[in-house]
């Protein structure tokens, strides 16, 4: 039985949700079929009469089943049944839903047939030409170009709105199609079941029967809705289309009127008078408001004795107060908020009828679509403000009526409350007011917007190039910020960017110059012609931004903030910049280091290359560049092989066996050194008996070279490999290798013995590996 109950509830629960979404559901498949569960094309749908003939046979038979379940509501029925007499009332309003939706479907039969005829003759309309609904002749006025905007928009939100609702329908119908099949199913189980309590089944039959004749009427009632949905959208196309040809019409025939303009400036100040007079009126009975507001905080003391039924009665009073008292705020805000719309208002009608002349400038009409559009968008965030102001207001209505829905307050608090429940409700009128003039103003301001675009459309070569060179001024003399009673305007910074580009270029350029020309002639060294050529170029950097901000009127007090941007920077964030430049200006001064120096760095060995102003350049014997800050060469121990002259020690150390001549090895290795032209005799190589190692005798030939390169001094010591490994060939001098001699200590002989299962285990393993 909980079972029934439950499914009974669902039933219940579909037919609210589709009485509520009925007016939205979409244009789907045929009608009147008990199986309907697929879709089907609009053409299949029955004619009108047969379908309200059919639906009225249907009321009269339902109408008959309420009669007969209203009769089977008593004890001896459900006894029968061996149900609950909550159970035969279930049914009954099953069946009472039913007849509901059949009462529905002939509602959206008769709308359907309403909505044909007006979609035939508008149709017919259109075909023979008679679809204007223009009456009189050009010129035309403003006022009647908005009334067919106006109706332009009305038929376009009702076209989004059905189609909105279309699909929305073809999720509801599919819902409702679902559950037919449900109820199919559980008849088709009923039949299959083995109940052998006749009672029982019949009772189950009569309500699964009527369960699927609910289901059956809700996609009938989806189907006729859906067929409904497809007319309405049909027909607000064709008049979304006939409004735009209208307005395409009156458009080239619009004209200036002064009359109109004078009425409409005319009706603005009347409204704004009339607002005046009403804000007069509010300010003074907020006054009230407030006393009386101040005088109910007073009568809630705190400091007496508790008296539940008092305490509640000035509760109720003190929000009563408080709801008036937020309502002429609210709607004080508003009709000052209006009054100053009325001021734009104005405006906008005024460039309106200008426009219409025809001779307004392009700037002039750029200029008023920019500020449209930014009053539109200041005006749909006070809307979007205003919309949730107003869902609020609704909640608190809302609450206030169930307040007043409970049972057992006292007579003089649901007075309070019921004045609490009209100032809400004031404020929820005031505040859809204040809406509806907001929606009203942007609509305005679109108007204008669409005008000058089409304007905008039509213009020449000459009127563009004219509108970029405007934009182009404005943009240029446009004011960022002033110092000294100077603007620094964008113009200036642009020509200040340019003069120190052209600078910098001139800069270097005067630099190269000067190393060519004057440096290099006077012999002077590479790393004192890096560090004046590095000295003449900031400097000139230095002369050239100060020539560029003097050039456009920038007064160099427009960088006290940035100096001390700057050195808030230092401070934090910069300090290792800061770091790294002067310990570029220390290392071209003290010479630590050179332009042309090898290093030893925590990479290895490299070659300076470049001394910059953030970091310095190394070229490694890799052929990689290293960029390494100049602070790192300040504050770490780095090995200068190259410091005084360019002189620098290589080695190589060489191995040979035990027993060989070292005397020979001697001379060899000094032979080799001798023999490469690039080794220098002064001063002369020598060679060091290092060790005697675990498996050579160590040398050491150590020779000095000039290098220039990074790889000089790896190239001489390989070439000098490749001369002593000749050379102790042709003196059969033995390099030496590792190697290991073993020697056993015995006391005896060792004793070598086989084991029988040793022995048999090799023969097994002979027999199988043959």
């Amino acid at each position: 039985m909980m079972k029934k109950h439950n499914y009974t509830f669902g039933s219940c629960l579909a037919v609210f949700l589709f009485l509520v979404w009925q007016p939205y559901i979409t244009p789907l498949p045929a009608f009147g079929q008990d199986n309907a569960t697929e879709e089907a094309a609009p053409g299949q749908v029955e004619t009108t009469e047969s379908q309200i003939t059919a639906i009225q046979k249907k009321i009269k038979a339902v109408s008959d089943k309420i009669s007969a379940a209203k009769s089977m509501e008593n004890p001896q029925s459900a006894s029968r049944f061996k149900v609950s007499l909550e159970a035969l009332n279930l049914r009954t309003t099953l069946l009472r839903e039913t007849e509901t939706i059949y009462q529905r479907q002939l509602a959206a039969l008769t709308k359907q047939e309403s909505l044909q005829k007006e979609l035939t003759l508008l149709e017919e309309n259109c075909k023979q030409g008679t679809d204007k609904t223009i009456d009189q002749k050009p010129p035309y006025s403003l006022d009647l170009y908005d009334y067919y905007l106006d109706q332009l928009s009305k038929s376009a939100r009702q076209v989004d709105v059905v189609a909105q609702a279309i699909v929305v329908g073809k999720k509801t119908l599919h819902e409702a199609s679902a559950g037919l099949k449900g109820a199919e199913k559980k008849l088709r189980a009923l039949a299959e079941s083995n109940n052998k309590d006749k009672a029982s089944v019949e009772w189950l039959q009569l309500l699964a029967d009527d369960e699927k004749e609910l289901a059956q009427s809700l996609v009938d009632l989806q189907l006729i809705n859906a067929g409904n949905d497809d007319l309405e959208l049909k027909l607000a196309e064709l008049k979304k289309n006939i409004n735009q040809q209208n307005i395409d019409w009156l458009k080239g025939h619009l004209t200036f009127n002064e009359e109109e303009l004078a009425n409409h400036l005319a009706a603005i100040e009347e409204r704004r008078k009339e607002l005046e007079q009403r804000i007069d009126r509010l300010l003074r009975e907020q006054h009230i408001a407030e006393n009386k507001w101040l005088a109910a905080q007073r009568k809630v003391d705190p400091a007496q004795p508790l008296d539940e039924k008092k305490l509640v009665i000035d509760q109720a009073y003190l929000q009563a107060r408080e709801a008036w008292r937020e309502t002429y705020q609210h709607v004080i805000s508003h009709n000052n908020s209006m009054l100053q719309l009325l001021n734009w208002e104005s405006l906008l009608w005024q460039r309106r009828y200008t426009y219409l002349k025809g001779a307004t400038p392009t700037v002039e009409l750029k200029n008023w679509r920019k500020e449209a559009r930014a009053e539109i968008e200041k005006l749909s965030r006070a809307l979007i403000l205003y919309q949730t102001h107003q869902h609020n207001v609704q909640v608190k209505i809302a609450a206030t009526r169930i307040q007043l829905s409970r049972e057992n307050i006292d007579p003089e608090a649901r007075r309070h409350i019921d004045t609490s429940l009209q100032a809400q409700n004031k404020l929820g009128e005031r505040n859809f007011e204040y809406l509806t003039v907001l929606q009203g103003a942007i609509e305005l301001d679109q108007r204008l917007i669409e005008a000058i675009d089409d304007q905008l459309k039509e213009f020449n070569l000459g009127e563009q190039l004219a509108m970029v060179r405007a934009t182009i001024e404005s943009i240029w003399k446009y004011e960022l910020f002033v110092v000294d009673a100077q603007g620094v305007t964008v113009g200036k910074i642009i020509l200040a960017f340019m003069i120190l580009i052209a600078g910098i270029i001139l800069s270097g350029f005067f630099t190269r110059l000067i190393h060519r020309q004057l440096l290099v002639r006077l012999k002077i060294s590479l790393s004192a012609t890096a560090i004046t050529e590095k000295l003449i170029y900031y400097s000139s950097l230095l002369v050239v931004t100060f020539i560029a901000m003097r050039s456009v009127n920038i007064p160099m007090t427009a960088f006290t903030f940035l100096g001390g941007a700057v050195a808030i920077g230092v401070g934090f964030g910069a300090q290792k910049l800061i770091n790294n430049f002067i310990s570029g200006f220390i290392l071209m001064v003290e010479q630590p280091i050179k332009v042309g120096d090898l290093v030893q760095t925590d990479s290895g060995l490299g070659k300076i290359e470049d001394i910059g102003a953030r970091c310095t350049r190394v070229l490694t014997f890799d052929n990689v560049h290293l960029l390494v800050p100049n602070s790192h060469f300040l504050e770490n121990n780095i090995t200068n092989w190259t410091h005084n002259d360019n002189m620098v020690q290589a080695m190589v150390t060489v191995g040979i066996v035990y027993g060989s001549s070292t005397e020979l090895a001697k001379e060899q290795l000094l032979q080799a050194a001798h023999a490469h032209g690039e080794i220098l005799e002064t001063p002369a190589p020598y060679v060091l008996f290092d060790d005697f190692g675990d498996n050579a005798l160590l040398f050491t030939l150590f020779f000095w070279v000039m290098v220039d390169l990074v790889i000089d001094k790896k190239r001489i010591e390989s070439d000098v490999r490749f001369i002593i490994d000749e050379s102790f060939r042709e003196a059969n001098l033995v390099m030496a290798f590792p190697q290991r001699d073993v020697h056993l200590d015995t006391s005896s002989p060792l004793q070598i013995s086989i084991s029988k299962k040793a022995a048999k285990k090799n023969r097994d393993e002979e027999n199988s590996s043959s």
